[in-house]
């Protein structure tokens, strides 16, 4: 965990291209992005490499998630 001043908003325009919003909450870089998965409600989210746990995508990210992993 890193605490920063800085909000996510800022944080985003400043590490852009390498990291990607892909939820109001949550920013990751892409150079670890490994796979999108979609749980049984129809939830998506985005597998990390070396992450445990699962980050969650907005249906408004989905699209571009998606056509980054193409």
């Amino acid at each position: 965990e890193v605490l920063v001043d800085d909000s996510l908003k800022e944080l985003e325009e400043r590490l852009a291209p390498q990291f990607l919003r892909v939820h109001r909450s949550a920013l990751i870089n892409l150079r670890y992005l490994e796979a999108l998965r979609r749980d049984t409600r129809g939830n998506y989210s985005v597998v990390l490499r070396g992450v445990e746990q699962e980050v969650p995508v907005s249906r408004r990210m989905l699209a571009q998630v998606k056509e980054i992993l193409q």
